[in-house]
This record gives structure tokens, sequence and C-alpha cells, in this order.
């Protein structure tokens, strides 16, 4: 979530997805945009939402978990 929601509801948001992982054993992407949101040249005006320029960063973030998970031995 972006910082102007506050750090109490973030962080109890961020705690949620935290709790499920472990709750699952899942893999946990914390964040999508982390080393983007920052980078104005990869936002939307609005500074929220990350443009076509970030999607290739943001697969990439992606495919590196999902691939860690598809090539993990049994």
């Amino acid at each position: 979530l972006p910082p102007n929601y506050g750090p109490k509801f973030t962080d109890k948001f961020q705690a949620i997805f935290h709790e499920l992982a472990r709750r699952y054993k899942i893999v946990l992407q914390p964040s999508l945009v982390e080393g983007i949101g920052t980078d104005r040249n990869m936002m939307q005006q609005d500074g929220i939402h990350p443009n076509a320029i970030a999607q290739p960063f943001i697969r990439d973030r992606i495919w590196e978990k999902l691939n860690q998970l598809l090539n993990k031995p049994e």
C-alpha cells in the first residue's frame, strides 16, 4: 500500500499477508513495486500505480519467485 494510508493501517495490512504465508506455507512476494514505486518514471501521474515502463520489472520480480517454486525439488 502507498504510505498515504498511514503506518497503523499499512502495518496491519502487511501483517495479514505475512500471516497467511506462514499459515499456508506459501511464498510471499512482499511488494510488487519495491524500487519502482519511488521512481517517478515508472509510475503513473497518480504516483500510486505503475505504468507500462514498470511492467517488465514487475514481471521479472514475479517470475523469479515463480521459477523458484517450479524448480523446487519435492
